[in-house]
């Protein structure tokens, strides 16, 4: 350049180059089962903040009813007002928690190039994902996603795997 400002930059590659070779014979399945740990214990944070990063649509009026006993005569005092045991279940009512059956099941598999984390549960997706369910398709159950890769999990799967390529390919 003739005139003005120039700032020159140059990468000298070799070391990363050497690196890398040595990368390809690495079996990276310690950092897959990290990740699948890390990745189960942010679903299990998800359900305990019922929703991030923003919480969840509340449970229906419905919901709330069927969880507290589902008949009048099981929920509501004769005169009125809610029995002892229907309130207890209406206000400690969790969202996707009716049995915990859904946040047991997530598990993880690993291979040497991947991690796979999820449910078989064949629910699991109409809850995560909302849409309509039921009988004719008649109930609409919100979107609750719950298997997510946040900002913070991709911090960590960096992490997991920087500390990992460090440990391996100790120079």
């Amino acid at each position: 350049m003739a005139e003005g400002l120039t700032t020159k930059v140059r990468f000298d590659d070799r070391e990363f180059r050497r690196m890398m070779r040595r990368a390809q014979g690495l079996d990276f399945r310690p950092a897959f089962e990290a990740t699948g740990s890390h990745m189960i214990e942010s679903i299990h944070q998800t359900f305990e903040k019922q929703g991030r990063p923003q919480r969840w649509k509340p449970l229906s009026a419905v919901t709330l009813y069927q969880r507290a006993g589902g008949t009048v005569g099981r929920v509501f005092k004769q005169r009125g007002g809610l029995k002892k045991g229907s309130e207890k279940k209406i206000l400690g009512a969790k969202i996707l928690m009716r049995t915990g059956r859904l946040l047991r099941s997530f598990t993880y598999r690993t291979t040497s190039d991947e991690v796979e984390v999820g449910t078989k549960l064949p629910y699991a997706a109409i809850h995560h994902f909302g849409g309509m369910a039921g009988r004719g398709k008649k109930v609409k159950i919100p979107a609750r996603p719950y298997a997510q890769i946040l900002t913070g999990d991709r911090l960590a799967i960096y992490d997991i795997f920087t500390n990992f390529m460090k440990r391996e390919l100790k120079t």
